[in-house]
C-alpha cells in the first residue's frame, strides 16, 4: 500500500453505500461522497470557493473552527487586500507582498518541510497516441539541447531567489532532492558551469542553434496561477523578461485553466495544428510529489491526457518499467539516478527551487498551524489549524 500510495498519490478510497447511493459526483452540483474526514462540504461554487462544516463526535478530532472556507483568489494584491481588510484570516501571500501582511500585524507560519518544489517546463516532444510515432509536432524548437540549455543560462536565479524565494533551497535537478533514493551529488557540483546566470553562453548556444537577431528564437509562455506558489505569474513574466534580454522573441499569453486544459486535450490528440498547438511552449509548474509519480505525471506523457514535458520513449520507457511499475523501492535508486542524470545532462526543465509552504495568518484569530507541507496540494491538515481562545 505504501508504495501504491507513492504512484497514486490522490488515490481516493470511498464509501461503497454512499458511491452506491450517490453516484460518482461528476460536477459540482453533485452529492459529495462521504469521507472520514473532520470536515464535510456544506457549499462550493466553481472557480469560487469550497464551504466546510466541522463534523459532530469526529472519530479522530475536534478541529478549533466550526467551519472553514476556502476561496480561489488567483491575483496576489487581491489576496492581500482581501487579506488585509478582514475578508479573509488566512492566505498564502508572495514574499514580495508578505511584509506589507506583517505591518498590519499579520504572522508568518510556515510548514515543518520543504512543501513544493517549481520549475520551468517544457512542452515540445511526445508520440502520436495513434500512430506511436516520435515527435508528433515536427521540427520544434525546444527537440534542440542548445536551445533548452540558453533558455536556462539566460535566468538570473539568484536575483529571482531574492525577490520571489527568499527562503527557496535551489533545485538542480526537476522532482530530485539530495534526501531521495537516487541523488547524485555531481548535479550539484557541476550546476553552476552548465545552469548558471550566463547571458552571453545563452547567446551563443542560439546562434550556434541556428537563431539570431534577423531570425529570432519564438517560443510561448503561459502567465498561470499555482495553487500552492502565490508568486507564480509573476515568476512567469520575470523569466519572460530574462529570455527577451538574450534576443528571445516571447508570447506571453494568459488563458483559464478550462481553456488551457481543452487546448492541451486537442494538442495531444493532434486535432490542434503546430500554431495552435501546446508547443515550444514554456510555463511555471510546481508539484510536492515524489519524484517516482512526478516523472510518471509530470515529466513524461505518461500519466495525463494533456501535453507534458520533454521526454524521449527510451527515457519514458525506464521511468514506467523501472520506476513506476517497481514495488521494491530499494530497486528504485539507480532507475532514478539513470533518469536524474539524463535529466540533468539534457536540461529537460528550468529547475528553481523547493519552498517551505507558507501563510500569513491573522494573529487574533489564528494562534497556530502545524502541518507537514509535502503531500500534493501542499496546504493540508486544515482540522490542525488552531484558534485564539478568547
Amino acid at each position: 500500500l505504501l508504495a501504491i500510495s507513492d504512484r497514486w498519490n490522490q488515490m481516493m478510497m470511498a464509501s461503497k453505500a454512499s458511491w452506491e447511493k450517490y453516484g460518482d459526483p461528476v460536477t459540482l452540483d453533485d452529492e459529495p461522497l462521504a469521507g472520514t474526514g473532520p470536515y464535510k462540504i456544506v457549499a462550493r461554487e466553481q472557480q469560487g470557493f469550497v464551504r466546510f462544516e466541522r463534523v459532530a463526535d469526529h472519530w479522530r478530532i475536534n478541529p478549533d473552527f466550526p467551519e472553514l472556507e476556502i476561496r480561489w483568489i488567483s491575483e496576489p494584491s487581491t489576496k492581500l487586500a482581501s487579506f488585509l481588510t478582514g475578508e479573509s484570516q488566512m492566505a498564502s501571500i508572495p514574499p514580495d507582498l508578505q511584509p506589507q501582511a506583517a505591518a498590519q500585524g499579520a504572522k508568518l507560519l510556515s510548514s515543518r518541510a520543504f512543501g513544493t518544489r517549481v520549475w520551468a517546463q517544457f512542452h515540445c516532444c511526445w508520440p502520436d497516441k495513434t500512430t506511436g510515432e516520435y515527435p508528433q509536432y515536427k521540427d520544434t524548437a525546444l527537440e534542440d539541447v542548445r536551445v533548452r540549455q540558453a533558455l536556462n543560462q539566460a535566468v538570473n536565479r539568484a536575483e529571482l531567489t531574492m525577490a520571489f524565494a527568499p527562503q527557496g533551497d535551489l533545485m538542480q535537478v526537476s522532482h530530485y532532492h539530495e534526501t531521495f533514493p537516487g541523488w547524485n551529488a555531481r548535479w550539484a557540483q557541476e550546476f553552476d558551469a552548465k545552469y548558471g546566470y550566463n547571458p552571453a553562453a545563452a547567446k551563443a548556444l542560439l546562434a550556434e542553434a541556428g537563431y539570431t537577431s534577423s531570425n529570432p528564437l519564438k517560443i510561448t509562455t503561459r502567465l498561470n496561477s499555482c495553487a500552492v506558489l502565490a508568486g507564480c505569474q509573476d515568476i512567469g513574466e520575470s523569466l519572460a523578461a530574462y529570455w527577451a534580454a538574450i534576443g528571445v522573441d516571447v508570447n506571453i499569453v494568459e488563458i483559464d485553466g478550462a481553456a488551457y486544459g481543452a487546448l492541451g486535450r486537442a494538442t495531444r490528440s493532434g486535432t490542434a495544428s503546430l500554431d495552435e498547438a501546446v508547443v515550444d511552449w514554456v510555463r511555471i509548474d510546481n508539484s510536492s510529489t515524489h519524484p517516482s509519480f512526478a516523472l510518471w505525471n509530470r515529466q513524461t506523457w505518461l500519466g495525463g491526457s494533456g501535453p507534458s514535458g520533454f521526454a524521449t520513449p527510451e527515457i519514458a520507457k525506464v521511468v514506467d518499467d523501472k520506476i513506476v511499475k517497481e514495488m521494491d523501492w530499494s530497486k528504485q535508486g539507480p532507475a532514478l539516478r539513470e533518469i536524474g542524470d539524463w535529466a540533468f545532462d539534457n536540461f529537460v526543465t528550468i529547475p528553481l527551487w523547493y519552498l517551505p509552504a507558507q501563510v500569513s495568518v491573522d494573529p487574533n484569530v489564528i494562534s497556530d498551524w502545524q502541518w507537514n507541507g509535502v503531500e500534493h496540494g501542499t496546504m493540508t491538515h486544515l482540522e490542525e489549524i488552531k484558534a485564539v481562545l478568547k
